[in-house]
């Protein structure tokens, strides 16, 4: 997902995570691809955006039904994925708690695609709706995507903006060691997120979209069916 830097530099973010330990930011900048693994908490905002992204998570992985998990639920980031077919769209990292056992789960949703345009706005002569959500629930609709750019957003304004939880430092893009590390600080802005006994672990980004979400050729994502 595509944000413009005041130079005019275009700055692609395909991944945004926080697990409790790290933040992890893939992105591709000036042509050149980067993952930024940062001990600085994220801001806030950037933590709100991913708790937003647990209605969605929640609601794909057909959980509605299962109230008593929501609060068990942490989202802990999304990626930009390519499918087999060809397909682009997003796929969500979230962990289940079980606080009696101190147990965590780690789950992911498939990869879901984005629609054609106006896909479930069709109607039919009666004015029904041709193409219900609920009957396709790997399809993103409009307002989820809403979502997920907010999350990519903050990604972009943590990594290059510098907008974290700890004081103003450099660039984060430009300070990246050559395997891709940060130096860990402590941040000042929240508390802990409640995980950060976990191991920082995510699966390596699929191929990005392009500028407005268009989807572009890419490679496809070899576990995907």
């Amino acid at each position: 997902m595509y944000f413009e830097m005041k130079d005019k530099t275009l700055v692609d973010v395909t991944r945004a995570s926080w697990d409790g330990i790290n933040v992890s930011i893939s992105l591709r900048k000036g042509g050149q691809d980067q993952i930024i693994t940062d001990g600085n908490a994220p801001h806030s905002d950037f933590k709100a955006a991913l708790e937003k992204l647990a209605g969605i998570f929640i609601y794909h992985m057909e959980l509605s039904g299962c109230e008593d998990l929501f609060p068990r639920i942490k989202i802990t980031g999304v990626e930009e994925k390519t499918t087999k077919t060809g397909k682009k769209g997003f796929r969500f990292h979230a962990k289940l708690s079980c606080h009696k056992t101190e147990t965590r789960f780690k789950l992911v949703t498939a990869t879901l695609e984005i629609p054609g345009a106006g896909f479930f706005e069709a109607e039919d002569e009666y004015g029904n709706k041709v193409n219900p959500p609920e009957a396709y629930l790997y399809l993103l609709q409009d307002d989820e995507i809403e979502l997920i750019k907010e999350a990519f957003h903050e990604a972009y304004l943590y990594a290059i903006e510098n907008k974290t939880g700890a004081p103003v430092q450099p660039d984060l893009f430009d300070s990246v060691t050559a395997d891709g590390s940060e130096t860990a600080t402590d941040s000042s802005d929240d508390e802990d997120s409640g995980f950060a006994d976990m191991p920082s672990e995510f699966p390596e980004a699929g191929d990005d979209l392009g500028g407005g979400w268009i989807p572009q050729e890419g490679q496809p994502d070899e576990d995907e069916e």
